[in-house]
């Protein structure tokens, strides 16, 4: 009787490894730190804007008394309002760092494929020696059964001349 051996998929073990492997864990956070590092380096090489705004309030006066009678009559109140607007024409130094940083962030996204692929691959490996491991276990079953067959016919046939596996009729 032969029996075939059961084969597993290996996408469930993969998906399960690749979720509480904490190598690839840390090559995801890797990845993440490089993408917020990516955007405040592409942010960089854009043209900036900035709102400032001011106020102040001032009293002159002799005696300081006078002072603040000047401050409650809110006479001497200042506002500045303004808008700065910088465009970096060679920002080189910006340049380079945003290229660096998507030059690291492939590099880390090649790294994260090449763990999950060693995960793949020692799955596969795992896979492969426990079926190999279930095939020779059935196929010494069944020989050990055949050899068992062999041995009970063997025995049946040298007992028919007498009692049968040692056991004595009355």
């Amino acid at each position: 009787m032969e029996r075939k051996p059961v084969y597993f998929s290996e996408e469930p073990g993969f998906a399960a490894a690749v979720r509480q492997s904490p190598e690839i864990m840390q090559q995801l956070r890797r990845i993440e730190r490089l993408d917020i590092e990516g955007e405040v380096a592409r942010n960089q090489v854009l043209p900036r804007v900035d709102l400032a705004a001011e106020y102040s309030h001032r009293g002159f006066d002799e005696r300081y008394a006078d002072t603040v009678g000047d401050l409650a009559d809110d006479d001497l109140a200042n506002w500045q309002v303004g808008v700065e607007l910088s465009c970096p024409v060679a920002n080189r130094a910006a340049r380079n760092e945003l290229t660096r940083v998507r030059l690291l962030r492939r590099q880390q996204s090649v790294r994260l494929n090449q763990l999950k692929e060693e995960v793949r691959t020692e799955i596969r490996a795992a896979l492969a020696d426990y079926n190999n491991a279930v095939t020779d276990y059935l196929r010494v079953s069944g020989l050990l059964l055949e050899q068992a067959g062999v041995r009970f016919i063997a025995q049946v046939r040298k007992d028919e001349d007498g009692p049968l596996l040692g056991m004595e009729t009355p």
